[in-house]
């Protein structure tokens, strides 16, 4: 794995932590948070200080989604405005990442796929956004189906997608047959914007 990549993604599993614990369970749909930038977090910690300039990764949403909707509420709306306008202001937008989960967890090795209706709803919820974001700027939007676990071919090649998925359920991330101490990311979607 690549050094810039194993950083990034080491600094996305420090924004779904911050964001497990930032939620409020009781009620989702209003919890859209903007996380402080990766780079003011990492200033602390000394192994980690070049670890958000060497990605750089430093605009992350996390925004929520009514029961099987895929449409964007005005807040959330405004959520990815303010990011994209914050990165434009740091410099230029490289690329977009958004990772759309259904309404239930990332699928178990066990259950190894959800309902073909639950895969359809976190892709719809990804092309959603990304519409959005493009309205506002055209950019690379690379987008990751969280409903689905990477396919035989995916794992062979180690794509991106299989990478990052292996890499966050390694690290903790709730699937639909555990509870790993972290929030649930159903029926939500977090959104990275990498400068350049």
């Amino acid at each position: 794995m690549p050094i810039y990549r194993l950083v990034f993604i080491t600094t996305l599993l420090g924004f779904l932590h911050f964001m497990g614990c930032a939620s409020n369970p009781q009620n989702p749909t209003e919890n859209e948070i903007t996380a402080p930038s990766p780079v003011d977090q990492a200033k602390n910690t000394p192994a980690n200080s070049n670890s958000s300039w060497e990605t750089k990764a430093h605009n992350f949403v996390e925004i929520s989604f009514n029961p099987g909707s895929s449409t964007l509420s005005e807040k959330s709306k405004t959520s990815l405005t303010t990011i994209l306008s914050t990165a434009r202001q740091s410099g230029k937008i490289d690329e977009v990442l958004v990772m759309s989960w259904s309404d239930q967890d990332y699928p178990s090795k066990s259950l190894k796929k959800l309902a073909k209706s639950q895969r359809a709803l976190a892709a719809k919820r990804n092309k959603v956004i990304k519409s959005y974001v493009n309205e506002i700027k055209k950019v690379d939007v690379d987008t990751f189906n969280m409903a689905e676990r990477p396919n035989a071919i995916s794992k062979l090649f180690n794509t991106a997608d299989n990478e990052l998925k292996e890499t966050l359920v390694s690290a903790g991330l709730p699937t639909t047959a555990d509870s790993s101490g972290h929030a649930s990311k159903a029926s939500r979607a977090v959104i990275l914007v990498k400068i350049k």
